[in-house]
């Protein structure tokens, strides 16, 4: 039997750079264990705008890199509030993304807190 993959939120606060960073690099690594996912607890939808909300820097060093990119955008942890399946884990990957995390009380489903 096929194992089930494994449902990863990376975290951080505007959903940017870092969080993409890391979902880009373990969707490379393992990407027959893991769904990854990414989200910021205060994306700023304004900016980025012709590059989906990620900075371009960060893109362009993911590319460079050759990092699987198609696919990347900025996201807002509320957009997994109701996610259709079970997040196993959740990183934060900044202190603001952890202290909101708790201060908003956000549950993911699967309850992985």
């Amino acid at each position: 039997m096929k194992d089930k993959k494994l449902t990863v939120l990376f975290l951080c606060k505007t959903n940017a750079v870092r969080s993409q960073f890391a979902e880009a690099l373990l969707n490379k690594i393992a990407p027959l264990k893991f769904n990854v996912i990414s989200a910021g607890v205060e994306p700023d939808f304004s900016k980025f705008k012709d590059t989906d909300g990620i900075d371009p820097m960060a893109l362009k060093i993911l590319k460079d890199s050759r990092y699987f990119v198609q696919g990347l955008k900025k996201k807002s942890w509320k957009d997994f509030e109701n996610y259709d399946g079970k997040i196993d884990f959740v990183f934060t990957l900044s202190e603001t993304a952890e202290r909101e995390a708790l201060k908003e009380g956000i549950k993911f489903p699967g309850d992985p807190n």
